[in-house]
């Protein structure tokens, strides 16, 4: 079987970038896939944030965080 698989990515980097997550979400869909370790993210905060800033913005997601 041969394919080609091809997916443009942008990268937002840098102090305050992750505060934009819900309006940027907004653009792509209603739905959000998180792809995370399985403490980093959740115990710094971050995943907390990410998901109340897509809630607010009306973006229902879904968390993956297993090996």
């Amino acid at each position: 079987m041969k394919f080609k698989y091809f997916i443009p990515t942008k990268v937002y980097f840098g102090k305050g970038e992750v505060e934009r997550v819900g309006e940027l979400g907004k653009k792509f869909g209603k739905k959000a896939f998180i792809v995370t370790g399985k403490k980093s993210a959740k115990e710094s905060g971050v995943l907390d944030r990410v998901t109340g800033l897509l809630e607010k913005n009306g973006i229902s997601y879904e968390i993956f965080n297993e090996t």
